[in-house]
């Protein structure tokens, strides 16, 4: 015998919703408000960081199944403690050309050197920047 409703929670939302907030990803809405709170900022600016990361995945809601986008907050917080870096960042030139530039290069190269022309291009930029090395590593990775 099939169970109507097998893949819900009652009949608000998907087992896989409720996980999906246990992980801490959750509608808009619900989102602002814990990104605020865990950043530290307004709702308005956690509302422009979470619609810039855009949603992680969707989930089924309401008795309808209606298809719901659910958002990281993580990553939403992530992208608040990096956008400033990488502004400043920005100010100094091309550095993220710089950097591909150099990771470009060193194609051909093996695992060690590539690795250690990264740091060094990391490392120069860290340098003129004021920022520790791996706050602009993770600009250049995650923000692009």
């Amino acid at each position: 015998m099939i169970r109507k409703n097998s893949g819900y929670i009652g009949w608000s939302k998907s087992k896989r919703a409720a996980e999906a907030e246990a992980e801490g990803k959750l509608p808009l809405s619900r989102a602002i408000s814990a990104v605020a709170s865990s950043a530290g900022v307004t709702r308005r600016q956690a509302r422009a960081a979470l619609l810039a990361v855009g949603p992680c995945e969707w989930h089924h809601t309401s008795g309808w199944a209606r298809k719901t986008d659910y958002y990281s907050i993580a990553t939403a917080v992530r992208y608040l403690r990096l956008a400033p870096v990488a502004a400043a960042l920005d100010a100094l030139g091309d550095w993220r050309g710089r950097v591909s530039q150099v990771l470009l290069a060193v194609q051909t190269l093996g695992l060690h050197e590539r690795l250690a022309a990264a740091t060094a291009i990391f490392s120069e930029i860290a340098a003129a920047s004021g920022y520790h090395v791996n706050e602009v590593e993770d600009a250049y990775y995650y923000l692009g």
